[in-house]
């Protein structure tokens, strides 16, 4: 006949937990070593995440950045082309006068 676990362990060795199953205090040391080890993983992932989610928002940060330069330089460079058309019309002017429209007919 099997011997239940109360007549094959002495009761010092056992241990209630709070669901009220009666656990080996081995196993109870194995459930110990596995959640520190399960806490360390958590922990660990913890800190790849944020240091992944921290150096994902400074590369965005940088690139918007560079963006933001790029369109800036062509701005001042499109100011300046718009800047030496406007001059050049303005000496044309000075030099020929206005021209004349052409007037719009509806025929």
């Amino acid at each position: 006949m099997p011997r239940s676990v109360a007549e094959r362990t002495d009761r010092s060795a056992l241990s209630a937990d709070g669901t009220g199953c009666i656990r080996h205090r081995t196993d109870l040391e194995g459930y110990t070593r596995t959640m520190r080890i399960l806490n360390w993983i958590g922990r660990v992932a913890d800190r790849v995440l944020v240091a992944g989610v921290t150096g994902s928002v400074a590369l965005l940060s940088r690139g918007l950045d560079a963006l933001i330069g790029l369109v800036g330089r062509s701005s001042e460079r499109l100011d300046a082309k718009l800047g030496g058309l406007a001059r050049a019309s303005d000496e044309r002017r000075r030099r020929k006068g206005r021209r004349p429209l052409n007037p719009i007919t509806l025929n």
